[in-house]
């Protein structure tokens, strides 16, 4: 509820309380969550920091590995979190945001033809998530397919 008011610090406060949790699921969606705000407040080091500790609190858990992909990819370190969201998808191939990590490496490789089956897959699982849409339609849009691009985000 804070995070959609973009009330930042309640919402992160909030997911610190969940992450004391005993259910793994619990403390790694909550995890998720305290990353997503920092990212949102563009405290991208601290977010990578905090997408660690997810990860090492549940390091064979996949979704805390591509949590802690997505916090790595927007401090920058691409292929550190490249290599996370391989661990995820080597856990879990169907994990949604894996396969939109994944995609989203190879795509900024221009790796088009292996990234967009993964986005594809991604939004197949999980068609809430609006960047996964975005970055679908963004390979559209570099492979000059227009149609398609807006295709992917009349989507959402």
């Amino acid at each position: 509820q804070y995070f959609a008011q973009r009330r930042y610090q309640e919402a992160f406060q909030a997911y610190d309380a969940a992450r004391a949790s005993e259910r793994a699921g619990t403390r790694i969606l909550a995890g998720a969550g305290q990353v997503q705000t920092l990212m949102r407040m563009s405290l991208f080091s601290e977010a990578a920091r905090m997408g660690g500790v997810v990860a090492s609190r549940d390091p064979e858990h996949p979704l805390a590995l591509a949590v802690h992909g997505d916090a790595l990819w927007a401090a920058g370190m691409f292929d550190e979190a490249e290599r996370r969201y391989d661990e995820a998808l080597a856990r879990d191939a169907e994990l949604p945001l894996g396969l939109h990590g994944k995609g989203r490496a190879l795509a900024a490789r221009r790796q088009f033809d292996e990234a967009l089956p993964l986005l594809r897959r991604a939004i197949d699982r999980d068609d809430r998530q609006a960047a996964f849409h975005y970055t679908l339609a963004g390979v559209y849009e570099d492979q000059f397919n227009y149609r398609d691009a807006t295709r992917a985000l009349d989507r959402y």
